[in-house]
């Protein structure tokens, strides 16, 4: 019988497109996936790096990112427990990770060969059914963020991202994942517009705190100033 792992068959159980395979399939599956283990600030991978592999993540937090070519870092997700990464990129052409991969904090995951998921596909309809609704689910949210960027104003998306990682005013003390530079490129903007926007909303007492500590004064004016840059579905 082949050796399997236990911790990486429960992890692959769990995970709800893996758990509809059949018993005999996840076994095999987790006789060929290793564990994987990153520490805080670790690149796991490089952009344009062969990509092998896609990475079920257990424990920590990744951030995928790109670097500019005016030197900063744009931050494209930051995931956690459960979340796939560069599962999209094990079915594109040219074989190669599109974003870097950083620790933002000591953790690991299941390492899944991306030949392994493509037999899987060919084999379980339900799994690449799964895998489409994600791949369409994302592809509908980058849409949607496109013309965000393109038909909001600065200031709405400022507002609109703050909103939201306040799920939506619940929690109004913030401790913001991102530097200025980072969340300024993500939002669209030059850092400057940025930090001129925070600074006024200080004064406004619509936001308070310094560095990445924020707490959230006016989630009213926040809240309405955010509907121009939000989509009904």
């Amino acid at each position: 019988m082949t050796n399997v792992n236990s911790a990486i068959l429960d992890s692959l159980r769990r995970q709800r497109w893996l758990g509809q395979l059949d018993a005999a399939a996840l076994r095999h599956l987790a006789s060929r996936c290793q564990r994987l283990t990153f520490t805080q600030g670790e690149k796991i991978f490089n952009e344009g790096d062969d990509q092998r592999f896609s990475l079920l993540l257990e424990q920590g937090s990744l951030e995928i990112y790109r670097d500019t070519r005016q030197g900063e870092e744009k931050v494209f997700q930051i995931l956690g427990p459960g979340q796939w990464v560069a599962l999209a990129a094990v079915f594109m052409d040219h074989g190669r990770f599109p974003m870097n991969a950083r620790a933002r904090a000591d953790g690991y995951g299941v390492r899944i060969p991306h030949a392994l998921l493509h037999d899987l596909c060919l084999r379980y309809p339900a799994l690449t059914l799964s895998f489409l609704h994600h791949f369409c689910n994302q592809l509908y949210a980058t849409l949607n963020h496109v013309d965000w960027l393109t038909s909001s104003s600065a200031a709405e998306r400022l507002a609109a991202w703050l909103v939201d990682f306040s799920h939506n005013g619940q929690q109004l003390a913030l401790d913001l994942p991102l530097s200025r530079a980072q969340l300024a490129a993500r939002l669209g903007m030059r850092s400057e517009t940025l930090c001129r926007l925070l600074s006024q909303w200080r004064k406004e007492h619509i936001v308070s705190g310094m560095g990445n500590r924020m707490q959230l004064e006016n989630i009213a004016f926040l809240q309405t100033l955010s509907q121009g840059a939000r989509r009904q579905f």
